[in-house]
C-alpha cells in the first residue's frame, strides 16, 4: 500500500501559495488561521489521496473501493493524536482528574468545531455526511480545481452509497 496523503499536502501546499488561506485583517495585514491549517493537513495525512495527474482514485483506493480524500475520523480522534486531550500530572492525580479531562474535550471540540468552519468558509471542505448515531461528520476535502473537486466527489459519493447531488 503506498503512503497516504502525502498527493494531498503538496494540494494544500499549492493552495497556500496561492493565497487560499489569506484573509486581509481590518488593518490591512494578511491573516490566517493556523489551527484550521493543522486541521486541514492532518485531515489530508490520513485520508486516501488523489491521483492529479490523471484525475482519478490512485490504483490502491480504487481497488478496495475506498473514498479519496475523505475525513470521517471526527474531533476527539483528531485531538488525542495532537495531544489536545492531556492534563498536567498533577491534575491526573486529582479528585477531579475526569473533570479535567472533560473540560480538554470541551475545548477541543469547540476548537475543532471553529475550525471546520473555517474550512468550510475557505470553501476546501464539504460536509457529505452528518454526524448520527454516535458516529462523526464526514468531510470531502476540496483541494484540486472545479473539475477535480467534482470528480473527487463523484467517487467519494459512488464508494459512499451516496445519492449524486449536483
Amino acid at each position: 500500500m503506498e503512503e497516504m496523503g502525502y498527493r494531498n499536502f503538496n494540494a494544500i501546499r499549492q493552495l497556500g501559495q496561492m493565497g487560499k488561506f489569506s484573509k486581509m485583517r481590518a488593518d490591512g495585514t494578511l491573516s490566517t488561521s493556523n489551527s484550521a491549517l493543522l486541521l486541514l493537513t492532518y485531515m489530508a495525512s490520513v485520508t486516501y489521496d488523489w491521483d492529479t495527474e490523471r484525475n482519478c482514485p490512485t490504483p490502491d483506493a480504487k481497488a478496495k473501493g475506498y473514498p479519496c480524500r475523505y475525513y470521517k475520523r471526527g474531533a476527539e480522534t483528531f485531538a488525542y493524536d495532537y495531544g489536545k486531550l492531556g492534563i498536567s500530572p498533577e491534575q491526573a492525580m486529582s479528585e477531579d482528574a475526569q473533570e479535567y479531562i472533560e473540560k480538554r474535550k470541551g475545548a477541543a471540540n469547540q476548537e475543532f468545531k471553529r475550525s471546520i468552519t473555517t474550512l468550510k468558509d475557505w470553501g476546501v471542505i464539504k460536509q457529505l455526511e452528518h454526524a448520527k448515531n454516535g458516529k462523526p461528520a464526514g468531510y470531502l476535502l476540496l483541494l484540486g480545481d472545479e473539475e477535480e473537486n467534482r470528480a473527487v466527489e463523484r467517487w467519494a459519493r459512488q464508494c459512499l452509497g451516496l445519492p449524486m447531488i449536483w
